[in-house]
């Protein structure tokens, strides 16, 4: 069967457009067996999908403004659609901080062929550089006071600080712990916008300190005094030591003295890694010849009876110290009279001594034999003339004259006791004195090698 069919499209020829279409058909046989027709249809042409194509900036450094992506939509053809586009960077608006952003353009076709749609890109804003300045410090001497740092970045962050050698910081505070070097490194870490800076490191030395000796002066002394301590201080607070020169030795912060004459004490400290040695300080003292003491200028009065003893205390102290044998003699006392100290002498070196003096009086000769004579005489004559009284009683009762030759005999005898008697009340009267009655003053001296002192006290013998 042959035929020829003509389509319409609503009237005219084919249509190349986005539509629908009423499509009507007139058919016309050629074959003897059909006849003409005719018949309709519709046609419809979709509209086109555009590519949205989104175009970002390629390497985008932070720099506190916002950065933006640019779309276009093309056709068939690689043809330009138009329309409209809507960006968004991760669901917002263009951005400034840095980081990577998904971009999605909406596009509204403004080309009745094509449809809306949509694109997609990436934008992403780098970090963005930083430096620091910070200057250079000065030097530092150890014992300085803190001080504070400064730098600044270019960022606008807050810079932070380390140290390193002979010194700490907190915060901007750099405190010295000693003498050498301290390098003080000022950084910035960054943050979502910037990289972290290059570190700036500031290195200054430290001298070491200077430091002063205090030593107050020295007393003199007195040869034999016992060892003595001195001290000094540094205001390092380091430890003193000490040197002598002259008559005297140091141990540690000991002195002994070594003879009379003069010594010098030198304070000095030699430093360390801290501080310079100090200026050495010297002091000298004269030292006097020893070996003096001291006693009361003056003592108690005592009382005594005549030929009986006494004593009396001497305390003798040491000024500093006796260096040869303390000895007491009593050149003063009345006549009759001695005296004894216990001890004596008082071994050099001794403590403070309480010596004991032994006072000892002579009796009269009279007042101790003249009463006993006298009744001696006494009962010697009694007795004779008793023995004549009974003797001549007795002649009488016996024969007179048988007894009269021994009544005789009695009686010459008891004339010569009588005679006897009489002789000795004659010795009875010799005259003996003791120590004398009444008060005197009773001086005693001491004395070593170099040095003599005297005290006195009342002595009175009843």
């Amino acid at each position: 069967m042959r035929y020829q069919a003509c389509f319409v499209c609503h009237g005219g020829a084919a249509p190349t457009n986005a539509g629908t279409y009423a499509v009507s058909a007139s058919f016309t046989s050629t074959d003897a067996n059909y006849t003409d027709a005719a018949g309709s249809g519709s046609l419809v042409i979709a509209k086109a999908t555009p590519t949205v194509t989104v175009t970002c900036p390629v390497g985008v450094i932070f720099d506190g403004s916002p950065h933006s992506c640019t779309a276009a939509a093309t056709g068939v053809g690689s043809v330009a659609v138009t329309g409209t586009s809507t960006l968004t960077y991760n669901g917002g608006a263009a951005p400034s901080n840095a980081g990577t952003y998904t971009v999605i353009a909406s596009f509204t076709s403004g080309d009745s062929n094509y449809a809306d749609t949509t694109g997609s890109g990436s934008l992403t804003i780098g970090k963005a550089a930083q430096t620091i300045t910070f200057g250079a410090l000065s030097a530092k001497t150890f014992g300085d006071a803190d001080f504070a740092v400064s730098a600044t970045a270019s960022s606008s962050l807050t810079v932070t600080f380390a140290a390193s050698g002979n010194c700490t910081v907190a915060g901007s505070t750099v405190h010295i712990t000693g003498a050498g070097s301290c390098t003080v490194t000022a950084s910035q870490t960054g943050n979502g916008n910037f990289n972290p800076a290059v570190d700036v490191p500031q290195t200054f030395p430290i001298a070491k300190a200077s430091q002063t000796i205090t030593f107050g002066a020295l007393p003199a002394k007195t040869f034999g005094q016992p060892d003595f301590t001195v001290a000094a201080s540094a205001s390092s607070s380091l430890a003193v030591s000490f040197t002598s020169t002259g008559n005297c030795t140091v141990t540690g912060s000991t002195v002994h003295l070594t003879s009379a004459g003069s010594c010098t004490i030198s304070a000095g400290q030699a430093g360390n890694t801290n501080f310079n040695a100090a200026t050495s300080v010297p002091q000298a003292f004269v030292i006097n010849p020893g070996d003096d003491f001291t006693i009361a200028p003056t003592l108690a009065s005592v009382t005594v009876t005549a030929g009986q003893s006494v004593i009396e205390h001497i305390t003798i102290t040491p000024n500093p110290s006796t260096l040869s044998a303390l000895t007491f003699t009593c050149p003063r006392v009345p006549a009759k009279t001695s005296c004894t100290f216990t001890p004596n002498s008082v071994p050099p070196g001794s403590a403070p001594t309480d010596v004991v003096m032994t006072i000892t009086t002579t009796a009269s000769t009279i007042a101790a034999l003249e009463h006993p004579r006298v009744l001696y005489a006494g009962w010697l004559g009694f007795s004779s003339m008793g023995l004549i009284g009974v003797m001549l009683l007795g002649g009488r009762r016996n024969n007179r004259k048988k007894s009269r030759k021994r009544s005789v005999v009695l009686g010459a005898f008891s004339l010569m006791l009588v005679l006897m008697t009489a002789g000795c009340g004659g010795r009875s009267q010799e005259t003996i004195p003791g120590t004398p009655l009444g008060t005197s003053t009773v001086t005693v001296t001491g004395s070593t090698t170099a040095f003599t002192h005297s005290t006195t006290f009342k002595l009175t013998v009843r």
